[in-house]
């Protein structure tokens, strides 16, 4: 990620080794999440504060811890570091860059409501800058409530169609959407 990420402020991440139970390899979250500060080009939106700081150009949080990793202590893991696949183990580099990927803003606040039966966006009534760019494959936004009200059935059908990609300006991209996990039933 240093080679990456443009930012003056320094990511702090805090990771722990902890007992999860069932399969789950690891999770993580941003610290905070800010909006209408300085410079974002979208107001009234939910950034990740390590997004939020290297646009605002400062530290938001006080010096405090931007995002937390939880690895599974009780996973087979390869620590590997120079890329060597380890049959029956799974790989901590690439898990871990995973995780530190949605405490970046790589991830989204659309989720399931009453019993499954409808989809809902935001915090607060506010998305996060991830969901601006949800769009379905007839490049319909899903943020945008004159297309589908939040929270609505008409937003859980999309969230759960397969039929959901993130919207790149790139013309080189423009027939190639990166999809976007959307599988029925929901997954979070």
């Amino acid at each position: 990620w240093e080679g990456i990420l443009i930012s003056k402020i320094p990511i702090r991440i805090q990771a722990t080794w902890e007992d999860i139970s069932g399969s789950t390899l690891a999770y993580s979250r941003a610290s905070r999440v800010f909006r209408n500060v300085a410079n974002v080009p979208y107001n009234d939106v939910w950034y990740v504060g390590p997004l939020a700081e290297a646009i605002a150009g400062k530290d938001l949080n006080d010096g405090d811890i931007d995002m937390n990793v939880n690895m599974n202590s009780n996973i087979n893991w390869s620590f590997s570091t120079n890329g060597t696949i380890f049959t029956g183990r799974y790989d901590l580099i690439t898990v871990v860059l995973h995780e530190i990927a949605h405490g970046l803003g790589f991830s989204s606040s659309m989720k399931l409501i009453n019993n499954n039966s409808e989809g809902e966006w935001g915090q607060s009534g506010f998305p996060y800058i991830y969901d601006l760019f949800l769009q379905n494959g007839a490049d319909v936004t899903l943020t945008n409530t004159s297309n589908f009200l939040n929270p609505s059935g008409a937003l859980q059908n999309q969230l759960i169609s397969e039929d959901v990609y993130f919207q790149v300006s790139n013309t080189k991209y423009a027939n190639n959407l990166p999809k976007i996990f959307s599988p029925n039933p929901f997954k979070t």
